[in-house]
C-alpha cells in the first residue's frame, strides 16, 4: 500500500494519462521497456526510501493495472475519447474492443463477476480502504485489525447491520474460526507456560479473515479490495496502521523544529557577520580602549562561529527525488 493514498493515487493516473500513447488493452499488454518508461514519470512525482524501491514497483505495477482498467471502464462507458488520449490511440482502442473476440471475453467476464463471487458492497465512499483504517486507527489512538476496518465499511451507522447478506456471512465465518484458533492456539501456550505473542495472534486474525473471505480471487480480498500478491496474508496492509498518527505527528513536529533551527542559525550568522562588517568600519575612528573592546569582541564571535558547525538538518530532511 502506498501511504499517503491519495498523493500515490493521483501521481500513477497522472502518469498514465502523460504516458499512455499506445491502444495496449491491459496493462499487461504494455512491454517491460514501456513500463519502465511509466515507472520513471512515476518517481518524478514522489519519493520513497531506496531500500523500498522494489516493493514501490511491485505495487506502483499492480495499482496501475487496476486504475488503467477503471479509466477504460469509464471511457467505454462514456463513449467519448478522454481528453488526455490522443485520437490514434482512441481510434485503436476502439477497433480492439469492437472485435468479435475480445467482445466475447468481456461479456464472459461480466458474467463470472456476476456468478458465484457475488458483488461487493461497501459504504465506504469514495475514500480508499486503507486511508478509512488510518482514519479508523486515529479513532481509536491504535493500530487496527483488518476485521475490524472491514465492519467499519460494511455496517449501516444507523441500523448497525451488515449491508448485505455475504458481509454478514463472512463475518460470522471470520468469529468462529479465529475463537477455534485461539483456543486452540491458548491451550498449547498454557502448556509452554508462555503468552501468545501478540505478532503471533494478528498473523492468525488475518489468516482466519482471508479464509473466511475465500482467500483472494486476482489479487483482491472481500471486503478489503486490493492486496499485494507478495504479501503473507493480509499483514502488510495492517502494517499501515502499525505507525501511529502520533508518532506520524510528532515526526512533523520534529521536522518542523528543526527546520526553525536551522533558519534561527542562519539568521544569526547573518546579524553577527554584518555586525562585524559594522564594527570593522568604524573600528578605526574609536579611542584606543574602544578599540581593544571592540577587538576582543569581533575575536569572541570567529570562536563562537569556529566552535559551531554548519546546521546541515535542511539537507538531511530533504525528500530526495530518486531513491
Amino acid at each position: 500500500m502506498f501511504y499517503p493514498s491519495k498523493t500515490a493515487s493521483k501521481a500513477i493516473t497522472a502518469t498514465i494519462k502523460q504516458q499512455f500513447d499506445k491502444p495496449w488493452l491491459t496493462w499487461r499488454q504494455i512491454p517491460n521497456t514501456d513500463k519502465g518508461v511509466f515507472f520513471e514519470s512515476f518517481k518524478k512525482k514522489v519519493s520513497w526510501k531506496i531500500e523500498d524501491e522494489g516493493k514501490v514497483k511491485r505495487n506502483f505495477h499492480f495499482k496501475a493495472s487496476h486504475r488503467l482498467a477503471k479509466m477504460f471502464k469509464k471511457a467505454r462507458k462514456e463513449g467519448k475519447k478522454p481528453n488526455w488520449m490522443g485520437d490514434n490511440v482512441w481510434n485503436g482502442l476502439l477497433e480492439k474492443w469492437n472485435m468479435p473476440l475480445y467482445r466475447q471475453k468481456s461479456d464472459m467476464a461480466k458474467k463470472n463477476r456476476t456468478s458465484e463471487k457475488g458483488g461487493n458492497l461497501h459504504i465506504g465512499g469514495s475514500i480508499s480502504v486503507n486511508d478509512h483504517a488510518i482514519h479508523l486507527s486515529q479513532d481509536l489512538g491504535r493500530s487496527v485489525h483488518v476485521d475490524e476496518i472491514c465492519q467499519q465499511t460494511h455496517i449501516h451507522c444507523s441500523t448497525k447491520e451488515f449491508i448485505d447478506e455475504r458481509s454478514r456471512r463472512t463475518h460470522e465465518e471470520f468469529q468462529t474460526r479465529f475463537s477455534r484458533v485461539i483456543s486452540e492456539t491458548a491451550s498449547v501456550v498454557a502448556s509452554t507456560s508462555s503468552p501468545l505473542d501478540p505478532a503471533e495472534e494478528e498473523r492468525l486474525r488475518n489468516r482466519c479473515r482471508l479464509e473466511a473471505a475465500s482467500g483472494r480471487y486476482k489479487g483482491r480480498v472481500y471486503d478489503i479490495g486490493n492486496v499485494n500478491i507478495q504479501d503473507d496474508c493480509v499483514n502488510s496492509y495492517i502494517r499501515q496502521t502499525q505507525a501511529s498518527p502520533i508518532q506520524q505527528s510528532n515526526a512533523e513536529v520534529l521536522h518542523n523544529l528543526k527546520m526553525q533551527i536551522a533558519s534561527q542559525e542562519q539568521q544569526l550568522r547573518h546579524m553577527t557577520s554584518r555586525w562585524q562588517g559594522f564594527i570593522g568600519a568604524i573600528i578605526q575612528f574609536l579611542p584606543p580602549p574602544a578599540v581593544a573592546v571592540a577587538q576582543q569582541f569581533l575575536q569572541h564571535q570567529i570562536n563562537e562561529q569556529k566552535s559551531v558547525p554548519q546546521n546541515d538538518v535542511q539537507a538531511q530532511d530533504q525528500p530526495a527525488d530518486q531513491p
